[in-house]
C-alpha cells in the first residue's frame, strides 16, 4: 500500500510540469534578422519609446523602463580571448565617460552559445537629477551589437529591480555565430 502511494506521488510529480508547461506562454520577442531572443514577465507592457529613440522594443512597468536596441559595429575583438578583457574595459569606460555619477555594481562577461555577452550594473544621476540602477547586457556579434537596457529608481521595490535583471539576463543569441 505503501508503495503505491509513492508510486502516485512520484507519477503526480512527473505530471505536474507538463501541465503548467500548457499554461500561458511569458510574452518574448525574437529578432531572426538580428538572431536574438528576449522573453520578459507580462507586467512589462509595450510603451512608445522617447522621441529620438531607435529601440526595437519598448517596455514600462510604472517605472521601470527597458528596451532592446542594436547598432551596427565590428565585434571581433570581443570574440579574440587575448583581446576581451581591453574591449570590455573601453565599453565601460565609454559608458562611464557618458553617465553622469557612475558607480559600477556588477561586471560580468562571459559566452553564451559562444557569443560574447558583457553585464554591467551601475548606478547613475538622471538629467533630472534621479538617483537610478541600470542594468545592461551587450549582446556581441561579428558585426552588430544587441543591447537590452532597463532603469529603475534607486528607490523602487525589490520587484521591480528583479524584473530589470531578469529582462537584461534573458537577452540570448537564437543560434551560435
Amino acid at each position: 500500500m505503501k508503495a503505491r502511494a509513492v508510486c502516485c506521488l512520484a507519477l503526480a510529480a512527473l505530471l505536474l510540469p507538463a501541465t503548467s508547461a500548457t499554461a500561458e506562454a511569458e510574452p518574448s520577442h525574437t529578432d531572426r534578422e538580428r538572431r536574438f531572443s528576449l522573453s520578459y514577465q507580462d507586467s512589462l507592457r509595450p510603451a512608445k519609446p522617447p522621441e529620438g529613440s531607435e529601440a526595437i522594443v519598448y517596455l514600462q512597468n510604472g517605472p521601470l523602463r527597458a528596451s532592446v536596441s542594436t547598432f551596427e559595429s565590428a565585434n571581433r575583438s570581443a570574440y579574440r580571448r587575448d583581446q576581451s578583457k581591453a574591449f570590455f574595459d573601453s565599453i565601460e569606460t565609454g559608458i562611464a565617460a557618458s553617465t553622469t555619477s557612475y558607480k559600477r555594481q556588477i561586471r560580468k562577461h562571459q559566452r553564451i552559445d559562444r557569443a560574447p555577452t558583457l553585464d554591467l550594473s551601475f548606478r547613475r544621476t538622471s538629467a533630472s537629477g534621479a538617483r537610478e540602477i541600470v542594468w545592461m547586457r551587450f549582446l556581441f556579434r561579428y558585426r552588430f551589437t544587441v543591447v537590452a537596457t532597463a532603469i529603475v529608481p534607486a528607490s523602487a521595490k525589490r520587484s521591480q529591480m528583479r524584473e530589470a535583471k531578469n529582462f537584461t539576463e534573458s537577452l540570448v543569441p537564437l543560434e551560435k555565430p
